[in-house]
């Protein structure tokens, strides 16, 4: 959530890949000016979000004219609900 999780916090962090673990339904998460916050903190990496749910905020973040500029994957589980992620 992004009062868990300040701008401060999130541009201190370095890594390529972030894990976001949440079905959505509680407090409406994750919030999207946090990973709004990872990907223009991390603009100069090819950053990868892994997500445990397909969620709304999947295909937003794929939009042109959201992620015009910016480097990063949005991956979601398989049709089995199976997520391999290699570190």
């Amino acid at each position: 959530s992004f009062e868990n999780n300040s701008p401060e916090f999130l541009s201190a962090v370095s890594s390529d890949k972030w894990i976001i673990s949440t079905n959505g339904e509680k407090y409406n998460h994750p919030d999207l000016a946090t990973l709004a916050n990872i990907i223009t903190n991390h603009s100069k990496e090819d950053i990868k979000l892994y997500f445990n749910y397909d969620l709304p905020v999947c295909t937003q973040l794929l939009k042109p004219e959201v992620s015009n500029g910016y480097s990063y994957q949005i991956l979601t589980p398989d049709n089995k609900g199976i997520h391999i992620i290699e570190i």
